[in-house]
């Protein structure tokens, strides 16, 4: 004789009461019982081998879902691990059935209680992840940290400026006097230096006499870039420096000096770089192809078209920031007009006509015109 199911059978025959069921006899109860007993020991033996798979040697809720899903059965719900312990009270008809009793709810508490914060509303709120190519700090945005910048050096022939004195006087200071000079290094990215690099030895293939059609379809394409692309102006002191150092150095190289002069153009004419700060050095440039003595190694090779070019680069510059700058065109026709009236060589005169007239005609009747006679009394001895 089989023992007797820990599940009693009127437990049964309540449960199958509250679903609906039709009565059931003894006899079907007792075989439930024993049934169900059997599915308990089952889910209990499973959860129990979960429970020592998580090294725990406590059962939980948690235990006993996972041993339903492994049996393809619907877990239970309201009983997860963090919740409350239920009170099983009896009930009076029956000793041996329990429940659950439902907790009384004042409405007079629930109606003075704080009431709850609102969920947020959800929107959509539209910021900058990059600005050519910079991520702003905003709160939006991860927090990148920052890599160490890597400085350069200057290019070659560049001097460092050399800082003031923390504490000397703004007027008749001593610079050497006692103080900390602050250390300020010009960093660049790798980038940038590529870019550098590539158009400072683009210029200088593309500015000799044997240039092949390769290198002056990549100069232009070059010339393209600097007069368009945004983000150069970091690079502005190193293009100034190595234009300066370039006219120096290669003053009777026509090929060259050519390509300066359009590398200037292009310049000045990309409106996203602050060139004003840089007019003071690329002048001098200008007008030495203007109206320097000689401009070429052989007298026989073009360099007017040279000094044309470089006349109306001048021109240019001084139209677009004439109006910034009031004083630079009347510096500079006071240098074109003493290197004209002064005892020179033709090509240097032939630079200064050419550059007072690019500057219009209104400076070319103030100016030349009442100083013809003086002029033709100059050229006489040379014709």
């Amino acid at each position: 004789m089989s023992a007797p199911s820990r599940v009693h059978v009127d437990s049964v025959r309540a449960i199958a009461a509250t679903i609906g069921a039709p009565p059931v006899d003894a006899d079907a109860a007792r075989a439930l019982a024993s049934d169900c007993e059997y599915r308990l020991r089952q889910v209990f033996q499973d959860a129990m081998k979960c429970m020592r798979a998580s090294k725990r040697t406590t059962l939980s809720a948690e235990d006993v879902n996972a041993a339903l899903r492994l049996r393809n059965c619907e877990p239970l719900y309201g009983f997860g691990a963090g919740t409350s312990d239920y009170e099983y009270k009896q009930t009076r008809e029956d000793p041996d059935v329990f429940y659950v009793e439902d907790r009384e709810i004042d409405m007079r508490e629930l109606l003075t209680r704080k009431l709850p914060r609102p969920p947020i509303e959800v929107n959509l709120v539209p910021h900058w992840l990059a600005v050519e190519g910079v991520q702003p700090m905003i709160p939006e945005n991860p927090m990148v940290p920052a890599a160490e910048p890597v400085a350069i050096e200057p290019p070659r022939g560049m001097k460092r400026p050399r800082p003031r004195a923390m504490g000397a006087k703004e007027n008749g200071g001593d610079p050497d006097a006692g103080g900390l000079l602050p250390v300020v290094s010009h960093t660049l990215s790798r980038e940038l230096q590529f870019y550098f690099d590539k158009v400072t030895a683009l210029i200088r293939q593309a500015g000799r006499a044997d240039a092949s059609d390769r290198e002056v379809e990549l100069l232009s394409t070059a010339l393209r870039s600097l007069s368009a692309d945004v983000g150069l102006h970091n690079l502005m002191p190193y293009f100034t420096q190595f234009i300066t150092e370039e006219t120096t150095q290669n003053l009777r190289d026509l090929p060259r000096l050519r390509v300066l002069i359009q590398m200037i153009r292009a310049l000045i004419s990309n409106p996203d770089i602050n060139v004003e700060l840089y007019l003071h050095q690329l002048m001098p440039s200008v007008v030495t192809c203007v109206v320097a003595k000689r401009l070429c190694q052989n007298l026989d090779e073009d360099h007017w078209s040279l000094r044309d070019d470089a006349a109306y680069t001048m021109a240019f510059i001084c139209g677009k920031f004439g109006d910034a700058y009031p004083s630079i065109r009347p510096r500079i026709t006071r240098t074109l007009l003493r290197a004209l009236l002064d005892t020179k060589p033709m090509t240097t005169h032939y630079g200064a006509i050419r550059g007072l007239h690019a500057l219009g005609p209104k400076v070319v009747r103030e100016t030349v015109m009442p100083n013809l006679r003086s002029y033709l009394n100059t050229l006489e001895p040379l014709l």
